[in-house]
This record gives C-alpha cells, structure tokens and sequence, in this order.
C-alpha cells in the first residue's frame, strides 16, 4: 500500500510539473533565415512555417506535378524556377525542401526555398509571400519559439541555439553544443526526478506516520540525500559558471608596467597590427586600448593601458592621471594581467642581492621574497602593493632583451626563475620570445577556462539564480524534516518547481520575451 501510494504521488508530481506553455500559432510566418551582404550573397534561405505551409508552392510554382513531388517526398531537395503567379514573372531558380511537421525544426509543416542571394530576387520572393492569405513576417526566434511550444526542445536548447549563433570561437561553439545536444538540460532533470522521489516519500511519511512507528534509519537516508543533492548542485555552480562566463563573454587581459617598457608595441605584435601608437615620449597612451584575439580557440580582450606612475607623486598633468586611474581600473577587471617590465633597468648599474618582497608566480599577494631594491621600486611605481588581495593571474614579461649583454641577461635569468614561477623573456623589437608566450597564454586561458569538450559548461545567469534558489530551498527542506514534514515537502516542491523554470517545463511568456529578444529573425 505504501509502494502504491507513493507511486501515485510521484505520477501526480510529474503529470503537475510537466506543464508547458501553449499559444494558439495559426498564422504561417516566413522569413529570410540567412545573412546577406549589402551587394549580395551566393545563396539565401527563406523559411516557412506553419498549418498553411504548403500554399506558398502554388503562388510561386506553376507545375502542380512539382507542387505533389516537393510535397509527398518530405526532406528532400527538388530544383524549381519559381515565378510570382500573379505577373508570371520569372523571380529565380530554386531548391524547394518540404518538411512535415512534426518531423521539422519547428515541429510544423515547414519549406524551405534555396534561392540565389541577389536582394532583387529576395524581395521578389518575400513580396510573393507577403501577398499570400494568413502569412506574415516572422518576429525575432519566432520559428525557435515554435519549436519550443511543440516540444521540439526545451529552454535551455533555446538559450544555447542563440549562443551557437553568436559563437565566434571554438570554445563557444563547444559550449553551446553541449547544451543543444540535451546533456545539461539532462543533468538537471535527473535533479529534478530525485527531488520528485524525496517528496513523494516525505508526503507518505505524512499519511502513514499517524499510523505507523517511523523508524530513524528512514530520516536518516533522506537526510543523507538531501546533503549529498545540495553539495553536487552547490560544487557545479561554484566549478562552472565563472568558466561559461569566461567562454561566452571572453577572457580580459591588461596589459600594465610603467612607461615606455613596451606595452603598445606588446599589443601590436600580438595582434598584429599597427593598434597602439608607439613612440620613446613617455605617456603617448592615454586611454585603454581593447582588441579582441582567438587564442587557441578561446576568445581574450586584451587591452593596452597607460604607463602607470605614482599618482601622488607631483604628477600634475590631470589627463594622465586619469589614464593611470584607468588603468589600474581595467587591470582590477581583469581575468590576467601581463606585467611588463622594462630589462634594462633590472640590470644597469645594479646588482641582484637579496633583500625585498614582492610576489610570486600567478597571485599578487605580498609573500615572497624578491631580490634587489632597485626591482621593488620600480613595482611600487606600478601600484603592486595596492593589489595585495586581488588573487589576479599575472605573467610577468621581461621586455627589450635584445638590448642585454649575454652577461646581464644570463644573470637575469637566473634570478627571474628564482623570483617568479611565471614569466617570460621577450623582445617586442626582434620578436624573440613572443612564440613561447602565446603558448603559455593558450595554457593559462585554457587553464582559466577548463575543458569546454568535457565539462557541462552552459550556465547562464538564469540558471544561476534558479540553481541558487534549488539550493536553498533543500537547505530548509533539510531543517525543517524534524519539526514538520509537511513544511519540508514544501520546499522540495519548490526546489522542483525552480529546476522546472530552467528546462522550461513552467515558464512564463515574459521569460520567453527576455530569451527571444536577442534571437536573429528567421531563426
């Protein structure tokens, strides 16, 4: 009885939890679904979608033959020239592709016209289609919203099918095609069935209890699943939003040091392009220079910045205090910082000896012991002992090296490993060194990142706020389970109920606006 009991309250959880938005889409949209250039593209793609589908075929195929062949062989391409039926104008020569729903994106009767990407025979075909009864334009992601009313995918596949779109970097296509493929959308159901479970047998605590002794060893393994759930959801939120954060909206990088130590020319010979000017006056970068570069499939905002000096050192020029303030701004916003320093002026006239601190490998934290008065003054000039608490990813890039004596930079060298576990030696002027350090980026962003093939890495921050309320909510089912079983199956439904607003299984249409918005027409 208890097993039957159960049973029917987890039917009856998961029949209320499965609730999915319905609209009424009788209308059949169409649109342009590909991107083309102001002179012209090889081909266009205009979809259709709809209960009417079909129609369109007569107003622009004069061969009923056609029409019967496109229609009755669904998902395969047949060559047409299409006509505007109206004028019998010749408007192109066209793949037609019928798909019958629901075995379509859209899980409608859909078609799909391959035409040339001449604007002239795009508009030709799209007024050919506006003049068709019950046909309309498209609204932006309106046919991914269809495919989303018909079960075709959920809310997360929506949100990762946007992102695929505006994917720029290998990274960020793995990202979103983990979430398309339904793998995270299945992390988070498996969540949601085992909080089902755990309600269902506290709700037949509830009806039983009154009648039968509960014993301890019941409380306990619910107790125990209840932690086990909340630390697994906690350890994925703590692990991966920072990484899809990262991967979608890229990793920034500063560029700092002093004047002249060869920042500008730094960000040039990275990207590879004249973007700095550079030039021996000490303060020719005023403002923050930004560029964007693909390394090793991951996307990095890398940013040149003002040659930083003591502010409140008699410095009286205010737009070069503002570049410093700038500066140390864009360093603190930073996922990494390059600190360049200038060789020449670690090794003229100065002897390496022990004596002060500074930091140490990728943290700024003021711990370690440095060599040599002469390298702490010139990183106090920085502003370093400001960033004691920042736990920043720094590189440090000893810079101009072809000015050194093989004496000095041997000597350099060997100090530099002692002082710092993270640094390179490079010339900006002949290059060298500038190879090695574009593969310890690509290490250190990878690192920063984590494997974009292997991890679960599509979170957004919906899903953070409805994680973060799944959280909290087993937290006070788990204490509340003594006092009052009823209170604490009223937080798992809660706790359900906020990883059904992730998959879309309980949405509301004002949460499928702020999705859509930002979807490309025609998709």
């Amino acid at each position: 009885m208890y097993l039957n009991l159960l049973n029917a309250k987890f039917l009856s959880i998961t029949s209320t939890a499965n609730l999915v938005i319905k609209r009424c889409t009788s209308s059949t949209i169409y649109s342009l679904s590909t991107n083309i250039k102001p002179t012209g593209s090889a081909i266009a793609v205009i979809r259709v979608s709809g209960e009417h589908t079909f129609r369109c075929l007569r107003h622009l195929i004069p061969c009923q033959k056609t029409i019967d062949k496109c229609v009755a062989n669904p998902r395969k391409a047949f060559f047409s020239r299409l006509y505007d039926m109206k004028t019998k104008e010749m408007l192109d020569s066209s793949l037609v592709i019928c798909f019958k729903g629901p075995l379509s994106y859209t899980g409608e009767d859909m078609c799909e016209l391959h035409v040339h990407g001449s604007n002239a025979v795009i508009s030709g075909v799209l007024s050919v289609l506006s003049g068709v009864h019950g046909f309309r334009p498209s609204v932006q992601g309106e046919f991914t919203k269809r495919a989303l009313i018909n079960n075709k995918m959920d809310l997360i596949e929506v949100e990762a099918i946007n992102d695929l779109i505006t994917s720029q970097t290998r990274s960020q296509r793995r990202r979103a095609l983990s979430a398309i493929s339904g793998s995270v959308s299945q992390l988070y159901d498996n969540w949601r069935q085992l909080i089902i479970k755990l309600m269902a047998n506290i709700e037949a605590l509830i009806d039983f209890g009154e009648e039968e002794l509960i014993e301890e060893s019941v409380f306990t393994g619910l107790k125990s699943t209840m932690n086990g759930l909340m630390t697994t959801i906690s350890s994925h939120l703590e692990k991966c939003k920072n990484r899809s954060d990262l991967i979608k909206d890229g990793i920034k990088v500063s560029i700092i040091g002093e004047p002249n130590v060869g920042k500008s020319s730094l960000i040039n010979r990275l990207c590879e392009r004249e973007l700095a000017i550079v030039s021996p006056i000490s303060g020719t970068t005023r403002d923050v220079i930004s560029t964007w570069l693909n390394i090793n499939g991951y996307s990095v905002s890398i940013s040149d910045t003002a040659g930083i000096k003591d502010i409140d050192n008699h410095l009286n020029d205010p737009i070069e205090k503002e570049g410093i303030v700038r500066a140390i701004k864009s360093a603190k916003n930073s996922d990494l910082i390059l600190l360049v320093i200038d060789s020449t002026t670690l090794t003229d006239s100065h002897t390496l000896t022990d004596s002060h601190t500074l930091t140490d490998s990728h943290t700024l934290t003021d711990s370690h012991t440095l060599t040599d008065s002469h390298i702490e003054s010139k990183l106090k000039a920085i502003h370093l002992n400001q960033w004691d608490n920042w736990s920043k990813k720094v590189i440090y890039l000893i810079n101009k090296i072809d000015l050194l004596s093989q004496e000095d930079y041997n000597r350099l060298q060997q100090n530099c490993n002692q002082l710092f576990t993270d640094w390179s030696a490079i010339s900006c002027k002949t290059s060298d060194g500038l190879e090695a350090l574009m593969q310890k980026l690509s290490l250190v962003v990878e690192e920063l990142c984590g494997n974009s093939m292997n991890e679960m890495l599509f979170i957004t921050n919906r899903h953070e706020a409805h994680l973060t309320q799944v959280v909290q909510q087993i937290s006070q089912s788990l204490e509340t389970l003594d006092k009052d079983i009823a209170i604490s199956a009223h937080h798992l439904r809660e706790a359900a109920q906020q990883l059904s607003y992730i998959t879309g299984r309980i949405t509301t249409e004002d949460v499928l606006d702020v999705i859509f918005r930002d979807f490309c027409i025609g998709k």
